[in-house]
């Protein structure tokens, strides 16, 4: 029986999927397409593969350990709405190139 959740491999760490899976749950994020672009993710892959993908990148570049998924969410929301002024009152440093 084949079930289609993600298992630790090269490409995804065990600590990437759960954080992931949390920020999904967290922001309600729906699967579609549209978020890969958003990330710098290859547009060939749905959003929750796509955050995935985008989590482990962010915990390869050396995401803090103290607040994961608060800080996460923030990265998360600076990059899908890299113009909103409601996001803090300081400068935002975009780690993927905003």
């Amino acid at each position: 029986m084949y079930f289609n959740f993600p298992h630790p491999s090269v490409w995804l760490s065990l600590e990437a999927i759960k954080l992931s899976d949390e920020l999904i749950a967290t922001l309600e994020i729906q699967q579609g397409a549209g978020l890969a672009e958003m990330l710098n993710v290859n547009k060939i892959f749905y959003n929750h593969e796509a955050v995935r993908i985008w989590v482990q990148r962010e915990l390869d570049n050396g995401l803090p350990y103290y607040n994961r998924i608060g800080e996460l969410g923030s990265r998360f929301m600076a990059c899908v709405n890299p113009h909103d002024e409601w996001l803090c009152n300081e400068q935002i440093d975009y780690p993927l190139g905003w």
